[in-house]
């Protein structure tokens, strides 16, 4: 069987499971420029420079501290809102926490997740080969 660039191109845009086709190169780009610019409020210089293992690692970093910043925020509102309440109906911050924002509903983490999940084996190790600078 023939494996030439042509063949490796086609394989490349299958899905893993028969889905109709895996996201391009391009289309990468667009996702992690709209990521870079927009959650991470990143500089166009900023983000030429890094590798695809250091964005990631930016994102994670910026969730981590989206749900420092969120609990810190319930954490006051629950004292508020329990100075009034009666004690069997107090609400706590992880009840709070967990009707705003839970790792399935946020938006940034369920793109990236669907994104990288469409993603074929190929692709996967392309990513990977491209990781952070230190490894």
């Amino acid at each position: 069987m023939d494996e030439g660039p042509g063949r490796k191109e086609r394989k490349a845009k299958k899905r893993v499971t028969g889905q109709e086709k895996a996201p391009t190169w391009n289309e990468y780009v667009r996702f992690a420029e709209r990521t870079a610019y927009g959650v991470l409020n990143l500089l166009p210089e900023q983000f030429d420079k890094l590798t695809i293992g250091e964005l990631e690692q930016l994102l994670d970093g910026w969730e981590e501290r989206r749900k420092i910043r969120l609990r810190e925020q319930f954490t006051a509102v629950a004292n508020l809102m329990n100075i009034h309440l009666r004690r069997e109906s107090q609400v706590s911050v992880e009840k709070l926490m967990g009707q705003l924002i839970s790792p399935d509903e946020d938006e940034v983490v369920r793109d990236r997740r669907a994104f990288f999940k469409e993603l074929t084996p190929e692709q996967r190790e392309r990513v990977k080969k491209y990781g952070t600078n230190n490894s």
